[in-house]
């Protein structure tokens, strides 16, 4: 991978030419022993719907769409009743999760 042409290479090129398999791979990605800026053809699915992402947990999208449902369940309509305590602290672990 010192080579820069090796920089270019796949996830399929990177695990066929080390032998490593590609769950560990992306483990490293995931845990920051790949440096993914360096290597723009590395990346993990998106633990939500798959694309493939270099940073997080969940790519930006299914973030965004995240944060509209929870800031949907914080703001109660004038019919529902208010969120229960500990269901507003889940909400609240959740975004900061995210984050």
């Amino acid at each position: 991978m010192r080579q820069k042409k090796n920089r270019s290479a796949t996830m399929l090129e990177v695990c066929d030419h080390t032998g490593v398999e590609e769950r560990v791979v992306r483990q490293f990605i995931r845990e920051g022993r790949l440096i993914v800026s360096q290597f723009p053809n590395l990346g993990y699915p998106c633990e939500s719907c798959g694309n493939m992402i270099q940073a997080k947990r969940i790519c930006s999208s299914c973030q965004s769409e995240l944060e509209r449902e929870l800031d949907s369940l914080d703001k109660p309509k004038k019919t529902e009743r208010t969120v229960p305590t500990n269901q507003t602290t889940k909400q609240s672990q959740l975004k900061q999760y995210l984050q």
